[in-house]
């Protein structure tokens, strides 16, 4: 059980991944080939709606 991971030179979002993952005895594999990254999402996304009718 476990696994072997290649090196870690792909980067995302300031945080580095192992370009290739595999089993310890080989008989699965993966690469990377492209990683996406959830979207920073700030406060102001949260801010409550202003009631109708009313103006910032």
């Amino acid at each position: 059980m476990g696994s072997v991971c290649g090196p870690w030179e792909f980067q995302a979002g300031g945080i580095r991944h192992p370009l290739w993952v595999s089993s310890v005895d080989g008989t699965w594999r993966a690469m990377v080939k492209s990683l996406s990254v959830n979207v920073p999402l700030g406060d102001d996304v949260f801010v409550r709606p202003l009631e109708p009718g009313t103006r910032p």
